[in-house]
């Protein structure tokens, strides 16, 4: 399985890591944004249906274990998933499954 990372979920992925260095050194900002991508690649790209259902329609969402971390992604063909976002407060994301989303995908 493919996995294909969006300018936003990149984006997520540098203020993730700039967000966790101004609490922390930037050596835990780094391992924390690299247990992401690595979760995120493990899991995805052998399991990509495993995750819980997103509440935004057509996404899933994998939680980052021992962080308070969320990847959102979708299923675009059969062998592509596409990480749209990386959530650092799932508090940011809607709370119902009656959302719909404009994503680049770049």
């Amino acid at each position: 399985m493919r996995l294909k990372w969006t300018e936003l979920a990149a984006t997520d992925l540098d203020l993730i890591e700039s967000h966790i260095a101004t609490q922390n050194s930037s050596k835990v900002a780094i391992d924390a944004v690299l247990r992401v991508i690595d979760t995120t690649e493990l899991v995805l790209s052998g399991h990509p249906r495993a995750c819980r259902v997103g509440r935004v329609s057509g996404t899933r969402e994998l939680l980052i274990d021992g962080l308070p971390i969320t990847a959102i992604y979708r299923q675009n063909e059969v062998d592509q998933i596409q990480v749209l976002r990386i959530l650092y407060d799932a508090k940011r994301w809607p709370s119902t499954k009656n959302h719909t989303i404009h994503i680049s995908t770049g």
